[in-house]
C-alpha cells in the first residue's frame, strides 16, 4: 500500500487491530472451511500474545509465490485509508528491533490505531499449532 489513498482489510483482533493491503487479499473463508497449512497468527507474531480461542476466519493473502493463510479473529472490515491518516514506523522502534513486517500505523481517532502489516515478512511464522505445542 502506497503513502496515498488506498484500501486495507482490517481485523479487530482481541490483541490489537491490524490490517493488510486489501488488493492482496484473495478471499476470506470460515475457519472450518480451511484445510491447508496452519494459518499464521499475525497478532502473536507481532508480540500480541497467544489467544487460545479459535479464529473465526482465515484470510488468504497473496504473496509472490502462494496464498499465505492468516488467522483472522474478530470483526473484519474493508476500510479506505487516507494517506494523511497513515504514519510510518518511527526510527526509534526500527532501531529497537521492531519487525520489518510492521509497515506503519493508521490513526482513526483517540485510541483507534490499526497496525499496517506485510504478512509475508513475518519470519519465521508463528502459527496457532506452534503456539499450542
Amino acid at each position: 500500500m502506497t503513502r496515498g489513498e488506498g484500501w486495507m482489510m482490517t481485523v479487530a483482533d482481541p490483541a490489537f487491530r491490524w490490517g493488510v493491503d486489501a488488493s492482496r487479499v484473495e478471499r476470506v473463508i470460515g475457519r472450518a472451511e480451511w484445510s491447508g497449512a496452519m494459518p499464521v497468527d499475525v497478532a502473536a507474531r507481532l508480540g500480541g500474545g497467544v489467544i487460545r480461542d479459535e479464529a473465526t476466519r482465515v484470510m488468504l493473502f497473496a504473496t509472490e509465490t502462494e496464498a499465505l493463510p492468516l488467522l483472522a479473529r474478530g470483526e473484519i472490515a474493508l476500510e479506505r485509508v487516507d494517506g494523511e491518516a497513515r504514519s510510518p514506523v518511527p526510527e526509534l522502534l526500527r532501531r529497537a528491533g521492531c519487525s520489518d513486517a510492521l509497515l506503519g500505523f493508521v490513526f482513526r481517532g483517540p485510541g483507534e490505531v490499526t497496525f499496517l502489516v506485510a504478512p509475508e515478512l513475518l519470519t519465521p511464522p508463528v502459527t496457532s499449532e506452534e503456539s499450542h505445542a
